[in-house]
């Protein structure tokens, strides 16, 4: 038996399987509080005067956040796309605290998209699409845990805080960011067996020294500075022991010699 909170649900977990998951109601009242017909009504009455509000002044800023907060807590599902194009009459308005609305509209674009897939889910799939959709930073990762396969490529990542809370990932997609180098983090993802890292801004092959000794078995960095190292190849093999295929512009026949 399962509890969450006031929920609760039997699970069963097959001869076959070595996990389960339960998201019946959950993915409801993930990132969301549970608000009183009071409250409800309260916080209804201040997003209709800043509406008002707006129609005279449409460039005050905290009047705008203030409405983006207010649909957040109310119904984010319902006002998703008008809270999408609030941020960015945000970032244009207000251009100093640009990357503050782009990290909000990752939390808002994360959260969205889990409680989409939660709410769909079949213990056939086990994956999650966060690809394209302008991702500055991570959040919630502590809910993408038993993920087998996540892509978050061509975001606009510089950095992956977080990312080792995803304990069951098989496969992790990091394609077209803006990464630099990988924290030692990932380093604690023992079930990792697939990484592609194509298009970032990796230099230095020191930069991917979190993955040494660890169990990857496939690795494409095509696009990154360091393929131009002539010794680059070497040492990654040297580097991960159970390596059987590398990105072919790098080396076409290293593996199998």
């Amino acid at each position: 038996m399962v509890k969450y909170d006031e929920l609760e649900a039997p699970v069963v977990i097959k001869t076959d399987q070595q996990q389960a998951w339960w998201v019946g109601g959950v993915e409801t009242m993930l990132f969301s509080s549970v608000l009183t017909a009071a409250t409800s009504s309260v916080m209804q009455a201040e997003l209709d005067s800043c509406r008002e509000l707006l129609q005279l002044e449409p460039e005050n800023k905290w009047c705008l956040l203030t409405l983006l907060l207010l649909m957040q807590a109310l119904e984010p599902k319902r006002h998703h796309e008008e809270i999408t194009l609030t941020f960015g009459k945000l970032a244009a308005i207000d251009p100093y605290r640009q990357s503050y609305y782009n990290d909000l509209l990752s939390r808002f674009r994360i959260e969205h998209t889990l409680s989409e897939v939660l709410q769909s889910f079949s213990d056939t799939s086990y994956s999650l699409d966060l690809s394209n959709k302008g991702l500055t930073r991570l959040y919630h990762t502590e809910h993408m845990l038993l993920f087998r396969t996540v892509s978050l490529s061509t975001n606009r990542l510089t950095s992956l805080q977080g990312i080792g809370q995803l304990k069951c990932i098989w496969r992790l997609e990091l394609d077209g960011n803006q990464l630099e180098g990988l924290p030692g983090e990932l380093a604690e993802l023992v079930e990792l067996r697939e990484l592609s890292l194509r298009n970032n801004h990796i230099a230095e092959v020191s930069a991917l020294e979190c993955l040494r000794g660890s169990q990857l078995e496939v690795l494409n960095v095509e696009g990154n500075p360091v393929c131009e190292l002539a010794d680059t190849a070497t040492r990654l093999v040297d580097m991960l022991p159970n390596l059987r295929e590398l990105d072919s512009k790098l080396t076409k026949n290293h593996l199998s010699s």
